[in-house]
């Protein structure tokens, strides 16, 4: 998709995905910095990243298997949001990243899920200084096999990405 995003334009972006299985995989919805890296998580559990600006929901059975809020602003996590709600095998959700300028320099971030029938289930609010507003991103839907050779598939329905023309400052 390309590098055509940027904080400072205030971009959402959200998939309505399933998992078939809830084993050995991680998997990241949201915004990242980078089209090559191998996850924008690196350790899930320890809050570091491979990106250096990233937003997103991810899970990881290396760590809990709940999906977890998390973002980085220059290589910097913020605390990540983790209530424990797990992904459910072979139902559909939908995963919302949404990005809001807060100065010239940072954006805030939240993060909204969405039940199989559409019906907001989890709202993380909006978590401060949690991306550099002036960087180039991309909506990521990523999945990584954790351990062994089975496959783990995501099923996207549908996703979507858009932002402002212009920066909000």
């Amino acid at each position: 998709m390309g590098l055509n995003f940027r904080a400072d334009q205030n971009p959402v972006m959200y998939a309505r995905i399933k998992i078939d299985a809830i084993t050995t995989a991680k998997v990241e919805v949201g915004w990242t910095d980078a089209v090559d890296d191998a996850g924008a998580v690196n350790d899930l559990g320890g809050n570091t990243f491979t990106a250096s600006d990233a937003a997103l929901w991810a899970f990881d059975t290396d760590d809990t298997a709940y999906w977890q809020f998390a973002a980085a602003d220059s290589g910097t996590a913020i605390t990540k949001i983790e209530n424990e709600n797990a992904p459910v095998a072979a139902t559909y959700e939908t995963l919302m990243v949404q990005l809001e300028q807060s100065s010239s320099t940072v954006a805030a971030a939240r993060g909204l899920r969405f039940n199989a029938d559409g019906i907001l289930i989890e709202d993380t609010g909006f978590q401060a200084a949690a991306i550099t507003a002036n960087v180039d991103l991309t909506p990521w839907v990523f999945v990584q096999l954790r351990t062994g050779s089975i496959d783990r598939n995501v099923t996207m329905d549908m996703w979507g990405a858009y932002q402002r023309r212009t920066n909000s400052a």
